[in-house]
């Protein structure tokens, strides 16, 4: 039996915002079959005021997952992992974000690589990850909130990115520059597809996801992002490659999620 996936959660999101409660308790008991749905089903849940996200699931990979969260990881034993890495940053000091950085960069590595990812696209993976929580840190307004997590998945790799800060609307309405910016879609293109920061046309900013897209480009990926109502979706190679934007439920937040299937595009 197939796990719950993002199409069950965007399903069960609208069906909550249209009235129907009992939708929570679906999601709650989910057996996920990937990191990127279990951390946007956290986002999700937690927009909704709902208290704290507890999948009671028997699941080996929510279970994992719970565990990770509950207890404190060494900045070594994270860079040792291969099979599932989570790192919240909730904790991590100013001081040691270099060595956190560096830890979850080796700890994909190697999930990456023993689904034989070749060494170079997933060291420049890692560095992309880096880049993402650069962007929770910088952006977010509510870094604590932010984790980053990858597992092996059949015929990949999944690492995701998810904060429950103010989104990439809310971001640019700071700067008087996007004061006409309405729209969370228009926001999300301006990030991940015109490379543009918050802080300004003229910033210099804004290369964290250019990087991201970029090395992504050399694989078969898919990647997800989420930003208030509305989801931007990539698939493909650079030769190749599909974007669509997308309705969805409300979300606080901002999860990131990419999807490497191994042996196509390396």
């Amino acid at each position: 039996m197939a796990g719950f996936s993002f199409s069950d959660l965007d399903d069960c999101a609208l069906a909550y915002e249209a009235g129907t409660r009992g939708v929570l308790e679906e999601i709650l008991d989910a057996e996920f079959d990937s990191p990127g749905v279990l951390l946007e089903a956290c986002v999700t849940v937690l927009s909704w005021n709902a208290g704290d996200f507890s999948p009671r699931s028997g699941a080996p990979l929510v279970e994992r997952f719970q565990r990770a969260r509950n207890g404190r990881t060494s900045l070594s034993t994270l860079s040792k992992e291969a099979d599932i890495l989570f790192a919240p940053l909730r904790g991590v000091c100013s001081d040691d974000f270099s060595a956190f950085i560096f830890a979850i960069g080796i700890a994909a590595q190697n999930g990456m690589a023993s689904v034989g990812t070749p060494d170079d696209a997933a060291k420049a993976v890692a560095g992309a990850i880096g880049e993402l929580v650069d962007n929770i840190r910088g952006h977010s307004g509510r870094a604590e909130t932010g984790v980053i997590a990858g597992a092996r998945i059949p015929n990949g790799y999944e690492f995701v990115a998810a904060d429950c800060g103010r989104g990439a609307l809310a971001g640019y309405l700071e700067n008087p520059e996007f004061a006409d910016l309405r729209d969370e879609g228009d926001a999300l293109k301006l990030a991940v597809l015109d490379h543009v920061s918050r802080h300004g046309r003229n910033s210099g900013g804004g290369a964290g996801f250019q990087t991201l897209l970029r090395v992504l480009s050399r694989l078969d990926a898919s990647v997800r992002i989420r930003s208030g109502d509305q989801a931007l979706l990539l698939n493909g190679t650079a030769a190749q490659r599909d974007c669509t934007l997308a309705q969805k439920a409300h979300l606080q937040g901002f999860v990131v999620c990419a999807r490497i299937t191994l042996g196509n595009g390396c």
